[in-house]
């Protein structure tokens, strides 16, 4: 068996995303909060009124003609690259760097008001774009007396908000916040999929639904992938950049769903989650702490 990778470098951020239209959506697949960093607040259990809009991908190019073969991982400069075979020429939905928001944790806020509390680590000066029907607050990380890297808004009336950073660079987060509460917020840049994203010949795509990896490697106890899509017994392989594969099957982790599998314990890399006999494959970096979820989908 081939040695995992232990470090990728840091992927660059790719900047000047278009505007994400904030159109409140129930996601099937809501974010898990898992623990990261010494950074994040503590988790919390993952819930269906919190919608990231990162991972809302309903765009796909389907395909006319034949897409050209792809030419495989490039291996990182620490390897050799050695696999047995040619990576299968597949259709690849591209990872890229976005800045994603999600709730990571709630609690009673101390004027028994309703608050929230934003977080960008490490960023002085961010932009934060709070949202209700036709209002926009707006504020900057570090002003106001807050902590370098935080900015809070007090005294909120209850209701369903969108909150974004930047001008454009982000996608939302669509929450709920009620009288007597506090909601924790972070963004940090993850690997999200490109959008709009292709489908193979075969008609399938796929894409990832949620990923709580930042694009900095961090040595924990290694990250998981969950993968779901076709039906029991389906095939996926999932292959790193410095050689390692490994082989799982749909079903296998029904504590996911249905027909769903997971890839665990992996060091922080980018990798590669095949379908085999539908041609299609996502790229996901993930940290080597975090939780990412894939799906394959099929279009007509």
């Amino acid at each position: 068996m081939r040695p995992k990778p232990t470090a990728y470098p840091t992927p660059s951020p790719t900047p000047n995303y278009p505007t994400v239209v904030l159109t409140p959506v129930h996601t099937p697949f809501p974010i898990k909060d898992a623990p990261r960093s010494p950074l994040h607040f503590a988790p919390q259990p993952a819930t269906t009124h919190d919608v990231s809009t990162c991972f809302e991908i309903q765009q796909v190019i389907l395909p006319s003609v034949p897409n050209p073969l792809d030419g495989g991982i490039p291996p990182a400069p620490e390897y050799v690259e050695d696999f047995d075979t040619e990576l299968v020429p597949v259709t690849v939905v591209r990872a890229v760097n976005k800045w994603c928001g999600r709730v990571v944790s709630r609690e009673s806020d101390p004027d028994n008001l309703a608050s929230v509390v934003v977080e960008v680590p490490e960023h002085t000066g961010m932009l934060i774009n709070l949202k209700i029907d036709n209002v926009l607050l707006q504020g900057s990380t570090g002003e106001a007396g807050n902590a370098p890297f935080d900015y809070l808004y007090r005294s909120l009336q209850p209701g369903r908000y969108s909150i974004s950073i930047g001008e454009g660079i982000s996608g939302a987060v669509i929450f709920s916040i009620e009288r007597g509460q506090r909601v924790h917020i972070t963004f940090e840049q993850t690997s999200a999929s490109e959008v709009p994203r292709p489908a193979a010949q075969t008609g399938w795509s796929g894409y990832i639904t949620s990923n709580t990896s930042t694009i900095i490697p961090y040595q924990g106890p290694g990250s998981l992938i969950i993968v779901r899509g076709g039906g029991p017994g389906s095939p996926f392989l999932l292959q790193s950049e410095g050689g390692y594969s490994v082989r799982n099957f749909a079903g296998s982790k029904p504590e996911h769903g249905d027909n769903a599998a997971e890839f665990g314990g992996l060091s922080p890399g980018r990798y590669r989650i095949t379908f085999e006999g539908a041609d299609i494959a996502v790229e996901v970096f993930v940290d080597g702490a975090g939780i990412a979820e894939v799906i394959f989908d099929l279009h007509q």
